[in-house]
């Protein structure tokens, strides 16, 4: 479920939390970096061990670590650091995802929805910090917009969402200081923001962008820290706006491109599935009971027995069909089936009849179209079925064909 799973590396135990002074942060740079803080008071040096932020039960997707050893003077030895390295790696503590008067920042990232039937999200969950805030959430506000493609690509759209409504449901401290390792401080509380994906579609396995922007009450930021591995640089394809156009996410000092943290929450999406693979063909030839053999022939007549199954819910007043047209050379003899209800993790069978006709090629093939309907939503699903096999494709002769086969009727004994 995890695209990445978080890392817990002891790193060295740093005594007491140390007070920068250093420039002052233009308030319209896309990135804070190692060296720009001004005057912060480490307010953070006696503070209680604190628990990381665990994902809810409910997450389907998770984009990669936010948290990759420890500090011990900032929270307890609980793995709660996310660490830059910047004198070998990175320069980049977090990236500007703001709006406020005079900015109009924002991040996007990818994630996807695997194969199976889809997912209903409901909420995600990103990460971001205001330098020099207590553990206390400053953060005010997040909007979002999801969308089916990047938002730096011309041709995607916003599925849901927009960039101005605020849809926070919550905002906490998600036990995690942001920091430098040159220079370890606990200036930088990271928070986690709820935000409700209330009025999204369900999403059918593919790929999906999430675009966000986030306020808060202080001058710095909000920044959002990258993801994080200790040891590696990143690689990663997340975005930001920058008040007039989409670039890559790079951190400045490795020059790579990187991931943010974040986390959707959800159910799978319920789904009717037509089981085509499973189904069961049993040809039938009345005049010659040994052609019975499991292989469709010319002539024959063939039932069909395809399993409908429910998947994340229930579904009521289930229908099967045959489509229309029927494929040439074939005639339906039962072409519907009533299954009735079908309740979560359950199936039902549909029962088809159809009759190959005399003249069909040997060894061809034809495709019988299945349409599944239920109160709650359709499905629809197709069957293979060959005709003949190498040395068996005898033409069966229908008991129905032999009357008046000539013609005529004789008077004759």
């Amino acid at each position: 479920m995890y695209k990445r799973s978080i890392r817990s590396i002891r790193v060295a135990a740093i005594a007491a939390c140390i007070t920068l002074a250093l420039p002052v942060l233009a308030l319209a740079q896309a990135t804070e970096e190692t060296g720009t803080l001004a005057d912060i008071v480490d307010v953070q040096s006696t503070h209680a061990p604190a628990a990381i932020w665990l994902p809810p039960a409910d997450v389907l997707f998770s984009n990669g670590a936010f948290a990759d050893g420890t500090e011990a003077t900032c929270s307890g030895d609980a793995g709660n650091a996310s660490i830059l390295e910047s004198a070998t790696l990175n320069t980049t503590l977090g990236f500007n995802v703001s709006l406020t008067a005079t900015t109009n920042f924002r991040i996007a990232d990818q994630f996807t929805v695997p194969a199976g039937p889809g997912w209903n999200v409901t909420n995600a969950h990103v990460m971001a910090y205001q330098t020099g805030s207590t553990t206390t959430s400053t953060m005010t506000a997040v909007n979002f917009r999801l969308w089916n493609g990047s938002p730096a690509d011309a041709g995607s759209s916003v599925l849901c969402g927009d960039g101005a409504t605020n849809a926070m449901s919550a905002t906490e401290f998600s036990g995690v200081f942001r920091m430098v390792d040159t220079g370890p401080g606990c200036t930088r509380p990271v928070m986690v923001q709820t935000v409700s994906l209330a009025g999204c579609p369900a999403l059918a396995p593919g790929t999906y962008w999430l675009d966000y922007q986030i306020a808060g009450t202080l001058t710095s930021g909000p920044w959002t820290p990258p993801v994080v591995t200790l040891g590696s640089a990143g690689s990663g394809d997340a975005v930001q706006f920058d008040g007039n156009a989409w670039n890559p996410l790079i951190d400045n000092g490795s020059g790579t491109q990187q991931d943010v943290p974040f986390f959707i929450s959800g159910t799978s999406a319920s789904a009717l599935e037509v089981d085509t693979a499973g189904a069961v063909v049993t040809d039938q030839c009345a005049t010659a009971p040994a052609q019975d053999n499991g292989v469709v022939e010319p002539g024959e007549h063939v039932l069909i027995s395809v399993p409908v199954s429910a998947v994340g819910g229930d579904f009521t007043g289930v229908n099967a069909s045959l489509g229309l047209p029927a494929p040439a050379g074939v005639t339906y003899v039962t072409s519907s089936a009533v299954l009735g209800d079908i309740s979560a993790g359950n199936s039902a069978t549909a029962n088809f009849e159809i009759a190959v006709d005399g003249g069909f090629a040997c060894l061809g093939t034809f495709t019988l179209p299945i349409a599944i309907s239920a109160t709650e939503g359709d499905a629809a699903g197709s069957l293979d079925v060959d005709v003949g096999s190498a040395g068996n494709c005898a033409v069966c002769v229908d008991a129905a064909d032999l009357i008046f086969r000539d013609g005529f009727e004789s008077t004759a004994p």
